[in-house]
């Protein structure tokens, strides 16, 4: 019997899209080594919950392979036993314990699900995941290309999907093209998979999968989404729909019918940001920033990310790559806290904006299901440059002024400095009118 899930009104029933999935969270399990292993971590956390909580799928749907042989699953402060399935990072073993899983796993009809997370690399002839960099441990293109080909001939594995959430994810495109696969990438093969506050590719495309949106919709919605964001604006997303091995934007309309974990009928709901502060000229020591959400579940946190005037990818590529020892962060988080009397409505202070420029404010709220909302981008800006607040015909104030809440519609912006808004409107993780 293929993979099932409760449906609606009762029962079970097999959708299209259904299938396990398979984590790789590739790198040595130990920050001093491996720089990116924390954000690791936290993106193996935003996968599995995802399919967990939002797509009905069990611990023994899921194969977790990592460097270390625990890990909290669910932040609440213990070790999780029995999540991690396979901590031994060598390509030959690692290479067997996928392949059993999907031996004994995998049926006739479903879709089977790749996520690779971790440090990638290429040159001119392969690209490789960082398994442990450490003892000389990598997983290349080609091994992979054949190891996928043994699952569609032993298991008749004819639906694949392939995430690549390393940096250069783009240059495995090259060997990993074939019948039945589709290769969602995180970023293209000339620039390093990023991420801020939390917030990464694999959040964005999750909290979409959720809604749920297929996976056309959802990746056309995060790759504009990170397209107008200043700390993603150089990483693009690409994705080969049709496994021809070139990624081209159209591909995203392959897919428009496809749900990955097969849902389709129902969905969490993410919360709803209806109000936020609005942008305008910096002056005085500090300002408080205002969001008002509405939300089905309670609420879990609320923040602001802020992307200063210093901002360069260059530089954080660069660390990435090993030219650079170090770098200085360039982007700061604002936790906001909730009203005790109001629900939804929360508050923060921001003091750091100690450079003249312009600073990209984003609001963030999730709620107790891991779902989360982001507003489009605000600008603030401090210094001498004419600015005029596009909603207000006050273009100056200081700590002391109370700051005017404006209702931020969708596809609705205006003023010289504030940035093209999505084509999708103003919640990006929450579905179109």
């Amino acid at each position: 019997m293929g993979f099932t899930f409760k449906a609606l009104g009762g029962g079970t029933e097999v959708l299209p899209g259904r299938g396990p999935l398979i984590i790789l969270a590739a790198g040595d399990a130990n920050p001093d080594i491996n720089s990116t292993w924390n954000d690791t971590r936290k993106i193996v956390k935003i996968v599995y919950n995802g399919f967990v909580n939002a797509m009905d799928y069990t611990d023994d749907d899921i194969f977790l392979i990592m460097g270390q042989s625990s890990i909290d699953i669910d932040d609440d402060g213990a070790e999780d036993p029995g999540v991690v399935d396979h901590s031994q990072m060598t390509k030959t073993v690692v290479s067997a314990a996928m392949e059993d899983f999907v031996r004994q796993r995998y049926k006739e009809g479903e879709t089977l699900y790749l996520w690779i997370i971790g440090h990638g690399g290429h040159d001119e002839r392969t690209a490789q995941f960082k398994l442990a960099q450490s003892q000389g441990e990598y997983l290349d293109d080609l091994a992979l290309d054949t190891l996928l080909t043994r699952f569609q001939i032993d298991q008749k594995c004819d639906s694949m999907v392939i995430f690549i959430e390393t940096c250069f994810a783009g240059s495995f495109n090259r060997q990993l093209d074939g019948d039945g696969r589709k290769i969602v990438m995180a970023a293209e093969d000339r620039f390093v998979h990023w991420g801020q506050n939390g917030e990464f590719f694999s959040s964005l495309l999750i909290d979409r999968l959720k809604i749920p949106w297929s996976l056309g919709k959802a990746f056309k919605d995060v790759k504009v989404t990170m397209k107008n964001r200043a700390s993603f604006i150089k990483q693009k997303p690409r994705l080969d729909a049709d496994g021809d091995g070139t990624a081209t934007w159209s591909e995203r309309d392959l897919v428009n019918d496809f749900y990955v974990g097969g849902i389709s009928a129902t969905a969490a709901r993410p919360p709803s940001i209806i109000s936020h502060t609005s942008g305008g000229r910096l002056t005085g020591e500090s300002i408080v920033f205002e969001i008002k959400a509405n939300s089905l579940n309670a609420f879990d946190s609320a923040w602001a990310s802020i992307v200063r005037p210093d901002f360069d990818p260059e530089e954080i590529a660069a660390y990435f790559t090993g030219e650079k020892e170090t770098y200085e962060q360039q982007v700061e988080l604002v936790n906001m806290k909730e009203s005790a009397d109001e629900k939804g409505k929360f508050t923060g202070i921001w003091r750091n904006y100690d450079i003249d420029g312009s600073y990209e404010v984003i609001f963030h709220v999730r709620d107790a299901k891991g779902m989360t909302s982001a507003s489009d981008p605000v600008i603030f800006r401090k210094g001498n440059t004419p600015f005029v607040r596009p909603d207000t015909d006050k273009s100056i104030y200081g700590a002391s002024d109370q700051i005017e809440m404006k209702l931020s519609l969708g596809g609705k912006r205006r003023g010289r400095y504030l940035r093209r808004a999505p084509l999708s409107g103003r919640n990006h993780s929450s579905p179109n009118p």
